[in-house]
């Protein structure tokens, strides 16, 4: 009897780890379909289920970092890359550059650069791939610079009282510190109806200052500044009377309202020669109200988005757009650009080659010959490898 039940025992145990690597594969099987379809975070947890079946899995690990990158949990998506990479797992050009720009993300582009080095060796100049890389090796050398020599700054989080688990940015503030609006995809919005990623539509959100410093509790600013869409807060005048709003009508145009008493008009179409068929997501309103920036990519510029300026015609209109040109704008994006009030200095965001990752902010300075300073990266930790 003894023997019968050892080896019932036996056979129960390898019946077990038979079953596994089938268990595994499935979750591999499904994960690659979800892959397939762009659904990165649900494609992650079927490959973390195989890894439970099979901690060997090479594949598991490589395709579980990409996902894991392209959710943005960059630690993640590190260590899978290293586990595949013990596992001597021959990366294609899409891991290859995932894998550094994970690296890059959590502060380690000294590490990601060899990888880029290594990608750009096999890229024929002839390849559109090949400037991107280029580029992307740039920004590694630029991050290694500025995280080696951060400027003496403190950043400082405004905290719950602004802050919410969910999505909140773009915040625009009036000249007096007084006033302070942003864009939330927090739960509660004007149409009260979710958009195709399960978040709540955008809608802008105003606190003021207390005389102790504090920030109210942040209301929403509803009809009919903000719809049953989204609704996008981008810049605010000086004295605080007018609010600027990106709306995704007409491929993305820039919007106004005014503030009667202590209620907002609704916004209107700044309309042309501004707003055109193309991409117009981000605007500036000098102090004086003479001098109008903006971002668009329309074509005519010199590559992706460029900022253009406006000025103030005597009948109250707005001249035709001047393209600012280099040293500011470059053959990549700029964005987000801010007049200061002293008429003079421009903070602006690029991701071109000065950058040490993804957007950056800089400042130049207009000249007494209207020409402009060459563009300075404002450093870490301002900026960020991210």
């Amino acid at each position: 009897m003894m023997r019968i039940v050892l080896w019932l025992t036996v056979a129960s145990v390898g019946v077990g780890l038979w079953a596994q690597p089938q268990k595994a594969d499935k979750h591999l099987r499904r994960a690659e379909e979800l892959m397939q379809m762009e659904d990165y975070a649900n494609a992650l947890a079927e490959y973390e289920s195989a890894l439970q079946y099979n901690p060997f899995s090479a594949e598991a690990y490589a395709n579980g970092a990409y996902c894991a990158w392209r959710v943005r949990q960059n630690k993640k998506a590190v260590e899978y890359f290293q586990k595949a990479e013990q596992m001597q797992v021959n990366f294609s050009p899409r891991l290859l550059i995932a894998y550094a720009d994970a690296l890059q993300r959590i502060g380690q582009p000294g590490k990601a650069r060899p990888l880029v080095e290594r990608l750009l060796a096999q890229t024929r100049p002839t390849d559109p791939a090949y400037e991107r890389l280029r580029v992307t090796l740039q920004h590694l050398k630029n991050a290694e610079k500025y995280l080696a020599s951060p400027i003496s700054i403190q950043i400082k989080n405004l905290g719950g009282s602004i802050n919410s688990p969910y999505p909140d940015y773009a915040p625009v503030i009036s000249a007096d510190e007084s006033v302070l609006l942003f864009t939330s995809r927090r739960p509660g919005s004007t149409g009260g109806k979710l958009a195709g990623d399960g978040l709540a539509y955008e809608d802008v959100y105003i606190s003021e200052k207390a005389p102790d410093g504090s920030w109210s509790a942040p209301r929403n600013l509803g009809a009919p500044v903000n719809t049953a869409v989204h609704d996008a807060c981008i810049a605010l005048s000086a004295d605080g009377q007018t609010l600027f709003l990106f709306n995704s009508e007409n491929g993305g145009d820039i919007f106004q309202s005014r503030l009667k008493g202590s209620r907002w008009l609704a916004p209107k179409n700044l309309g042309s020669p501004i707003n055109s068929k193309h991409w117009e997501p981000s605007v500036c309103l000098s102090a004086d109200e003479r001098t109008l920036f903006f971002v668009s990519d329309r074509p005519g510029g010199l590559g992706g988005r460029d900022i253009y300026m406006c000025r103030r015609l005597p009948n109250g209109k707005w001249s035709s757009p001047i393209n600012l040109g280099p040293p500011v704008n470059t053959p990549y994006d700029e964005d987000g650009p801010f007049f200061h009030p002293d008429g003079k200095t421009l903070f602006f965001s690029s991701n071109g080659p000065a950058s040490m990752g993804g957007f950056d902010i800089f400042r130049t300075e207009l000249r007494p010959d209207s020409s402009w300073a060459p563009p300075v990266n404002l450093g870490y930790p301002i900026n960020t490898p991210g």
